[in-house]
């Protein structure tokens, strides 16, 4: 076993073989950005094409009707416990019906750089020697496979009811977490000790939480969990001078995020979305959200054999090249067993607390309800190829070892290629149905402004499991496309 002296010595700096080495790997690691921003780019090409479909027609209704604070106010009470989604479809419909594309491809954006901005405050906060650009490569990593991996693309990412639900609130709370430790950082830097949190800071943290919380139970039961783990871990094991500063803030986006779960709980639109009587007792609660995790990983790790395969390996050669060209020093071999068992148990305890708002009010979570605990398996993934990476950079393997791992990062980086390739066909299909819904967008709002009330248009087909307008007037989402277009009815035979 190599000390971490001893680890650093192995290329030393000056030689030419470690400048050559040093240079490629640096070209190499610019070559895979670039793969992985290529496929990324195709997600975000595809998110700009996204229109109002379905329940979007009956969100951006309500909100031409009587505005967002009154259309909450009454999904609240009649048809759904969440109580921020409004608001983000006003800001969205600002934009007119691009407004959906726009928020499902700002939202890419936005959790690539809150998770590159977490791993950038994780690296300082914990005092490790970290490449930037190692960072923004991983955060586009993770965002990249747990798109492609998702069970729902469309529902997921492209269609607002389910980005703002289950994507949306992940960048958000990354925010929060990257803040917290930003904000313990400094107050750990200063002389003074026990220095007490700003109060401003603490509000901010604390009505964001409550903000973000009220746009999904699944993701808010998700980010209490971690706070509460980061909570009981700061009481215990912090013992620097930002302790006082990480537990107030921390606890603001706690309390927060509770009180947003509490008030889902309680909405009386519960009522219309679980029959009464048939809420699960506590036991029943427990083991089915044990069953559904299981059952969850069982069929991740059989199904996504290639991109979890794929966020392994990245992970090894990450700390593993972390160590042997980013002056990272590799933790015992003690700490990272200890980290090896715990992360998959972290990882498990996470994606149940997930899974409990759907285990409480129906069966096993929706594709779309899954797309967080698919975020989570990649993230473990990661992980744990990390300190599989680590290990063996304590070993004083021959250079060509090191040489070696060069030639493995530039066949990892063709992945994100060959997922480029398997996207390319979404292109078309989705170009096709965008120009269609534009131009009989463009064919509603002439006649209506020609004084017809009575429309009839062109159907266009579902999309992995969402529907389109129906042929009959009264069906619910050509009501709420009546309202949207300020019409009596529209039918599409």
């Amino acid at each position: 076993m190599a000390t971490s002296s001893t680890i650093s010595n192995n290329l030393p700096p000056n030689s030419y073989f470690g400048l050559a080495l040093n240079k490629l790997f640096s070209f190499t690691r610019a070559f895979f950005l670039a793969t992985t921003s290529a496929a990324l780019g195709l997600y975000f090409y595809l998110a700009t094409l996204a229109r109002p479909l379905s329940d979007d027609y009956c969100f951006s209704a309500w909100n031409l009707s009587v505005g967002p604070l009154i259309a909450g106010l009454y999904k609240y009470e009649n048809t759904s416990n969440r109580f921020s989604n409004q608001f983000i479809v006003y800001i969205s419909d600002l934009f007119g019906p691009r407004g959906v594309g726009i928020l499902s491809a700002f939202t890419i954006i936005l959790w690539v750089i809150a998770l590159t901005y977490l791993l950038s405050e994780m690296s300082r906060s914990f005092r490790i020697r970290w490449n930037h650009w190692t960072g923004l490569l991983l955060a586009e990593v993770i965002a990249l496979i747990s798109l492609y991996s998702s069970a729902n693309l469309f529902q997921s990412v492209f269609w607002r009811p389910g980005l703002m639900t289950y994507l949306l609130p992940l960048p958000l709370f990354t925010f929060v977490f990257a803040e917290i430790l930003r904000s313990t950082r400094l107050a750990a830097n200063r002389v003074e000790t026990n220095v007490r949190p700003n109060l401003w800071m603490v509000a901010i943290l604390f009505f964001a939480a409550f903000f973000i919380g009220g746009l999904s139970e699944t993701a808010g039961a998700l980010h209490i969990t971690i706070l509460g783990l980061s909570l009981v871990a700061t009481f215990f094991w912090n013992k620097g001078t930002g302790r006082r500063t990480a537990l107030g803030l921390i606890s603001a986006a706690l309390a927060g995020a509770l009180l947003a779960l509490v008030g889902m709980f309680l909405a009386p639109a519960n009522a219309f979305r679980i029959e009464e009587g048939s809420a699960p007792t506590i036991t029943q609660l427990i083991q089915r959200v044990l069953t559904f995790g299981i059952q969850f990983l069982s069929e991740a790790i059989r199904l996504l054999k290639q991109p979890g395969a794929f966020a392994l390996g990245v992970g090894t050669l990450t700390g593993y090249t972390c160590v042997k060209f980013g002056g990272v020093d590799a933790p015992s071999t003690r700490k990272l067993i200890i980290a090896f068992i715990v992360v998959p148990i972290l990882t498990y305890l996470l994606i149940i607390a997930s899974f409990a708002p759907s285990a409480y009010g129906q069966s096993f979570p929706a594709e779309r309800v899954r797309f967080p605990a698919h975020v989570l398996f990649v993230v473990s993934l990661l992980l744990e190829g990390a300190l599989v990476g680590l290990f063996f950079a304590r070993i004083n393997f021959p250079r060509w070892v090191t040489a070696l791992s060069i030639l493995a990062m530039v066949v990892a980086a063709l992945y994100p290629l060959w997922i480029t390739r398997n996207n390319l066909p979404l292109i078309p299909q989705y170009k096709y149905r965008t120009e269609q819904w534009d131009e009989r967008d463009a064919r509603i709002r002439e006649l209506a402004a020609s004084g017809e009330k009575d429309i009839v248009v062109w159907q266009l087909p579902g999309i992995e499991g969402v529907k389109d307008l129906d042929a009959r007037p009264v069906h619910w989402v050509n009501y709420c496309a009546a309202v949207y277009y300020g019409v009596d009815s529209i039918a599409a035979p």
